[in-house]
């Protein structure tokens, strides 16, 4: 978390119980989600079309579900 306070990135999305030390250490900037679902439902609202977005995730919890809605919305 303090690499991305240190790296100036703009915006944390952390999803999952195993990313909550993460969105913590980032001192709670961004988003944090408990589901993938939660997150869904809120992403048009937070990533902007010049976002460039890193998707670090467990394949367990389905996290290609949020990589294809947003190619579904910026495609």
């Amino acid at each position: 978390g303090k690499y991305i306070i240190d790296a100036g990135i703009d915006e944390v999305i952390a999803v999952g119980t195993l990313c909550k030390h993460l969105f913590d250490g980032a001192n709670h900037q961004g988003h944090y989600f408990e589901t993938v679902e939660q997150c869904i439902k809120e992403i048009d609202s937070i990533v902007k079309n010049s976002d460039t977005v890193l998707v670090k995730a467990s394949r367990s919890m389905h996290f290609e579900n949020i990589v294809d809605t947003l190619k579904d919305k910026f495609d």
